[in-house]
């Protein structure tokens, strides 16, 4: 399998797959920060999870954390 080739933040994989081109920027590059719950609801806005926080698994900074 061809991953392709990456050159000035685009990346073009030769398949005639009707997609030319895929662009990254910056906002797709930036660390992911906070609290959320598996619904989505972001209770803080740094990667510490709130004290007191009920039992259940969030996810702090991208990553999976279970609080029993």
């Amino acid at each position: 399998m061809d991953d392709g080739n990456v050159e000035d933040g685009n990346v073009e994989d030769g398949n005639d797959d009707g997609i030319e081109d895929i662009k990254v920027t910056a906002t797709s590059q930036k660390a992911k920060k906070g609290v959320y719950t598996l619904t989505g609801l972001k209770i803080s806005e740094d990667n510490s999870l709130p004290a007191g926080v009920a039992a259940g698994m969030y996810i702090v900074g991208g990553n999976k954390v279970v609080v029993r």
